[in-house]
This record gives structure tokens, sequence and C-alpha cells, in this order.
């Protein structure tokens, strides 16, 4: 889920500067690292990693939803529960594209699938 995270996150506005140093490691492990991802408008805070978008629906809605809704596009979620659906399933969509997640997967993972469709068909 990393390559999707990062698709989305450039999506999403945010920089991937691989010339960035920081000091990576802990204890007697330290060494110098490179690669920091940055969010939209802060150059000057940087993360080694671009947010866990497909974990954490907390991710999508501070960073995602906002680009949705300034694209004006409508968009949903559902949980289903039971035999006709499997257990704990999640649908998501946003306009014409859906995720789906089923079990072990999450509805932070479903709407990035959902998302990741949409991002693809506008390139085409």
């Amino acid at each position: 889920m990393e390559e999707l995270n990062k698709k989305l996150a450039k999506w999403a506005n945010w920089v991937y500067d691989e010339g960035a140093e920081y000091i990576g490691g802990g204890g007697n492990n330290t060494s110098l690292m490179y690669g920091l991802w940055y969010p939209p408008g802060d150059h000057k805070t940087g993360f080694t990693s671009p947010p866990h978008f497909t974990e954490s629906l907390d991710a999508c809605f501070k960073w995602l939803v906002p680009k949705l809704e300034h694209w004006s596009l409508w968009w949903g979620i559902s949980r289903a529960s039971g035999l006709a659906h499997g257990s704990n399933n999640a649908e998501v969509w946003i306009r014409h594209a859906y995720g789906y997640a089923y079990d072990d997967n999450t509805t932070a993972l479903a709407f990035c699938l959902a998302l990741e469709k949409l991002v693809d068909a506008k390139k085409s």
C-alpha cells in the first residue's frame, strides 16, 4: 500500500524532495538519510513518509477529501455486514469510481482504491 499512499500524496500536492537530508536511525545506528515528504504549502516540516491514507480515514479527510470537494465531486462511504456481503465490508464511491474492502481491510483502503480509480481516469 506504500505505493498507493505515495500516489495519493502526490495527487494531494505533497512534494517529495529526494535530496532533503535528515538524521535517521537511533542509538549507535544513526546515519544521514535522504528523502522527505512535505505537505502542501509547507516546505519546512518534512516527513519520512507520506500520510498512511490506506490505514487512516483521518488522514484521508485531512488531505484528500478537501481536494474532492474542491472538484465538486460526490462521494460516500457505506459499511455492510452479514452473510450476503461477508463480514465487515466497506464500499466507497466517488462519482462513478468504486472501491471495496473486505474483512481484514479498512474503510480507508476502500476509499483510497476508489480515489485511485478516479485519479487514473482523470489522467486518461
